[in-house]
């Protein structure tokens, strides 16, 4: 996985390497004065692999906040905010391998 995955499950190397499954979930919350408040949740989940030998998981990055109060533009713009925050977190996640395998 870390060929691929910047952040990942560790299993103890004096346990068994080979997993059936795997979910991760990990919350972060988002306080920067330069962009709304709310809380990132990332999920990282195991499926079934297509092909022989070959592994897929599946990274979701979720962004949640308050819109309550907000006007339309104010909105929009912190949807473009959390759009930023949503691909630093993805990014930030996944190993230039993996990037490689997007061109």
């Amino acid at each position: 996985m870390e060929d691929y995955l910047r952040m990942y499950p560790h299993v103890p190397e004096d346990l068994p390497q080979k997993l059936q499954g795997c979910y991760m979930r990990l919350g972060f919350p988002i306080d920067s004065p330069d962009s709304p408040q709310g809380l990132l949740t990332q999920q990282l989940i195991a499926l079934p692999a297509e092909q022989p030998g070959k592994v897929a998981f599946q990274l979701d990055n979720e962004f949640t906040f308050s819109a309550i109060g907000l006007s339309d533009t104010s909105l929009w713009e912190q949807i473009d905010q959390a759009r930023g925050i949503k691909n630093k977190f993805f990014l930030s996640s996944i190993t230039d391998k993996t990037k490689e395998t997007f061109k």
